[in-house]
């Protein structure tokens, strides 16, 4: 589905799901997360879609991470993936578990990742999925492992990630 139709289906589901409550603050917004599908955010009451994975999905699983959302403003921002949210997920037609299994979705989005901060031994610390600064370079020679101080200050460094899984 191109991203457009996307765009108005999501908005769509939201005026008839949460009536009021789209008119009354939330929107709609994309992102180029790569490690979920979609984000309910309650602080600025906006309801993201990743871009990357959109244009990956099938139409079903577009409509129902559009939903999963809306599920979640509607269950509440205590109610994680527990019984409110699951009821809510029932009420707006949600499947109740997440289409996209989330470690999938995890693994395939660290595998995007262009540069990893890496140990002596190859041990991945942290994935950057852009390309570091000048000055994160500069950092890495005072970082260290706090289990083994003396052994890594100076020993990490940022490596680039040759082994993708996939490409969005």
């Amino acid at each position: 589905m191109e991203l457009r139709h996307v765009e108005t289906l999501a908005i769509q589901l939201m005026r008839t799901h949460l009536g009021a409550r789209s008119i009354n603050g939330w929107e709609f917004k994309w992102n180029t997360r790569i490690t979920s599908l979609g984000l309910c955010d309650y602080n600025k009451k906006v309801i993201q879609l990743s871009k990357p994975w959109m244009v990956k999905l099938s139409d079903y699983e577009i409509k129902d991470t559009i939903l999963h959302e809306i599920a979640h403003v509607i269950a509440g921002p205590l109610a994680e993936h527990g019984k409110d949210w699951i009821a809510a997920a029932k009420l707006v037609g949600a499947n109740p578990i997440a289409v996209a299994n989330n470690e999938e979705v995890t693994t395939i989005g660290r595998s995007l990742a262009t540069h990893l901060l890496v140990t002596p031994s190859g041990t991945v610390l942290k994935r950057y999925y852009r390309t570091p600064s000048l000055e994160t370079y500069a950092r890495v020679k005072t970082m260290y492992l706090p289990s083994n101080k003396a052994g890594t200050l100076g020993t990490l460094k940022i490596i680039l990630n040759h082994q993708p899984l996939m490409e969005l």
